[in-house]
């Protein structure tokens, strides 16, 4: 997660799935919410994203924003993705 005054910038996160049995769900998806508006957008990957993971850390750097580590259900993650958005930054939502 990383963030500016208005808006938060959101990737991946844990979840359970299932009824009758429940399973862990890991997403790759990176979302901001506009905190003055309370509105979400998902931002699309140019590229092929990071893996799906939770239980990481993000930090935003000028318009960059550091992904690092992580956790998928099954492997823990030692590395650093560097998300950079490219039509969109958080000083312009």
């Amino acid at each position: 997660m990383s963030w500016s005054p208005i808006l938060l910038l959101l990737f991946g996160a844990h979840g359970t799935g299932g009824w009758l049995i429940y399973y862990d769900i890991y997403y790759n998806d990176c979302i901001v919410l506009d905190r003055v508006y309370a509105q979400w957008k998902r931002l699309l990957a140019g590229n092929e994203p990071p893996a799906a993971r939770a239980y990481h850390s993000m930090t935003s750097i000028g318009s960059r924003h550091l992904l690092i580590g992580g956790f998928d259900g099954k492997s823990t993650f030692g590395n650093l993705w560097w998300l950079v958005p490219e039509d969109f930054h958080l000083d312009n939502f």
